[in-house]
């Protein structure tokens, strides 16, 4: 009777068990969990966007027309902080000389401050957000033009010589986090 018992009682157990465990790994549930948090992301990354305070964060960068490749996976994080009007960065110093910026700082990196302004911000038809910008400070004059991918908040930024679309680009790729949440907001 106690054999019955404990026989039924285990396969009761394995029986929920597996259930559960086939939940936990059901892959339309994932996909529905992880396309709920992408959307929130880029909700908040659009509002943010569209108040204009918000931090870029790249993750990897690569120079067109220069026979460097992109570059993954660095312990440094480069960003942009914009807050209103003002904004302030940490940048590679490979950009420098495509943007025909003098200086580089100790580190290598180039940190300041400068101004910013929006020039436009459009959505297009598969609900993509561009921004147009100018960064100008004593440090970096630049034209800037952002796109947040729909869906999430993973985006481009394109930097050109102020004023110039035709000589070098430098191209980020990173996310765009509202400024309260980023830890680079005070830096």
């Amino acid at each position: 009777m106690k054999n019955k018992r404990f026989l039924c009682a285990s396969l009761i157990l394995i029986f929920f068990s597996s259930i559960i465990f086939s939940q936990k790994n059901d892959p339309k549930q994932n996909n529905k969990q992880k396309d709920i948090k992408d959307t929130a992301n880029f909700d908040k990354a659009k509002k943010s966007f569209n108040d204009g305070n918000w931090v870029f964060e790249a993750t990897n960068y690569s120079i067109a027309g220069s026979d460097m490749s992109s570059r993954y996976g660095y312990s440094v994080v480069y960003y942009i902080v914009i807050e209103g009007d003002s904004c302030h960065y940490k940048l590679d110093p490979s950009m420098y000389t495509v943007l025909q910026i003098d200086g580089i700082n100790s580190t290598g990196y180039r940190n300041g401050s400068c101004k910013s302004e929006i020039i436009s911000i459009k959505e297009d038809k598969k609900g993509n957000i561009h921004q147009k910008m100018v960064l100008n400070g004593s440090t970096i004059k630049a034209d800037v033009d952002i796109t947040l991918r729909h869906g999430g908040n993973f985006a481009i930024a394109d930097f050109y010589p102020a004023r110039s679309k035709k000589s070098g680009i430098v191209r980020y790729s990173g996310r765009i986090i509202p400024l309260a949440e980023s830890e680079y907001s005070k830096k």
